[in-house]
């Protein structure tokens, strides 16, 4: 058993490590305070993890965040997404920028999500990504994300997102695919202010 959580708990220390162009950004202000682990969220900073948690907003929800890493002006993080519920599901947007002057990416994506049935919803995103680097130009391209999130016995959650699970290219001079991203997480929720 100890050799299972040893092999575990190295394995969640690898997932943070991403340095390739497109991977999606901190997810959100909250996800940042929570060193991105979000797939579990069911509010509007779900938008910027698992759209399948827009299904759950009550109403319009606005939410902004930026940051500056290690005080440099070229490593901005600025993002912004709202939802709004409607009875045929929620709709979603979200846009996100990482960069300065000189090299900068974008995302901008439009989200859907809905609730199967009590407890359990599946979510939606297509997405455009940017990439400007001064001296060597502009690249673009589209991708999709989708998500699920389910309850077990009141007090577990189960979810999973995947971003760009198909291989999209976003340059045609390198043979380097945009990464695809899974996250699944498992989530204990005593009461409503605790998740663990």
């Amino acid at each position: 058993m100890l050799r299972l959580l040893t092999l575990l708990f190295f394995l969640v220390l690898m997932l943070p490590l991403s340095a390739q162009v497109g991977v999606p950004q901190t997810a959100g202000a909250r996800g940042a305070g929570m060193s991105d682990a979000s797939v579990n969220f069911r509010d509007i900073q779900s938008a910027f993890s698992n759209q399948a948690g827009l299904a759950y907003l009550e109403g319009f929800s606005v939410t902004a965040h930026a940051e500056r890493r290690f005080l440099v002006s070229d490593l901005n993080a600025v993002g912004f997404a709202a939802g709004y519920p409607t009875k045929a599901g929620t709709f979603g947007l979200s846009v996100q920028y990482l960069g300065g002057s000189t090299y900068n990416e974008q995302k901008i994506g439009l989200a859907y999500a809905r609730k199967l049935f009590e407890g359990v919803s599946l979510g939606a995103q297509f997405d455009y990504l940017g990439l400007n680097i001064t001296e060597y130009g502009n690249a673009s391209a589209f991708t999709f994300e989708l998500g699920v999130t389910a309850d077990f016995l009141k007090k577990f959650r189960i979810s999973a997102h995947a971003f760009s699970p198909i291989g999209v290219k976003l340059t045609d001079d390198t043979d380097d695919n945009v990464p695809t991203e899974l996250s699944v997480g498992a989530a204990f929720i005593p009461s409503d202010k605790l998740m663990i």
